[in-house]
């Protein structure tokens, strides 16, 4: 009971889903952000509700999941949003959908066996909104100094890797080559994952 307090209050998105891909738990979060309330989900399968989500890779990286223990990662810059929610805050604008980053990973039983996947969701549309206005704003300044010679493109490009290693990649993309992806994303604590594996056993 304590435990599905802390994880109904935490802003963050958590599924538990089994291996045939039911979901065995469904925060209050992600019952706030779609309307699906637990009870209505639960012990259903994720792709009656998103068909979307049953894509090759998706399925391929569950697979590696449950089979290897793997972690996976879904950064917004790559996949925008994984859940279509809608953006939570009324001054968003031109943006239909929450931006999110996702991560998935394994759930094991008392006996360390892999019994599920989790998959937790973070609101990052603020953090997307403010580091593309930034990007817009740079490549302005930035351009009329290559466009009057006065700067180097590949000066140009260093220094918004420096600055926008997430948004930098296609703002001096006709002066210069894009720089690499430089997106770092933590796995989930130990502690919270230990937490996920107590409440999905006792919502078998």
């Amino acid at each position: 009971m304590i435990l599905n307090q802390i994880l109904d209050t935490i802003d963050i998105g958590l599924v538990i889903l089994d291996k045939d891909f039911k979901v065995r738990y469904w925060n209050r979060w992600m019952a706030m952000h779609s309307g699906i309330a637990f009870q209505e989900i639960k012990g259903v399968s994720i792709f009656e509700f998103y068909p979307h989500l049953k894509n090759k890779k998706l399925l391929r990286n569950f697979k590696a999941v449950i089979n290897l223990g793997n972690h996976y990662f879904f950064p917004q810059k790559l996949y925008g949003y994984l859940f279509p929610f809608r953006p939570e805050s009324n001054f968003v604008k031109d943006i239909n959908h929450m931006q999110q980053s996702c991560t998935m990973g394994p759930l094991r039983d008392d006996e360390k066996v892999i019994q599920y996947a989790y998959i937790s969701v973070k609101d990052v549309t603020e953090a997307y909104i403010y580091e593309t206005n930034l990007a817009s704003a740079l490549l302005t300044l930035l351009e009329k100094y290559v466009e009057k010679n006065d700067m180097p493109a590949e000066e140009a490009q260093s220094i918004l890797d420096e600055l926008l290693p997430t948004s930098g990649g296609e703002v001096m993309a006709k002066h210069s080559k894009p720089p690499k992806d430089k997106d770092t994303h933590a796995v989930i604590g130990d502690q919270l994952v230990d937490i996920l594996s107590e409440i999905a056993s006792g919502n078998r």
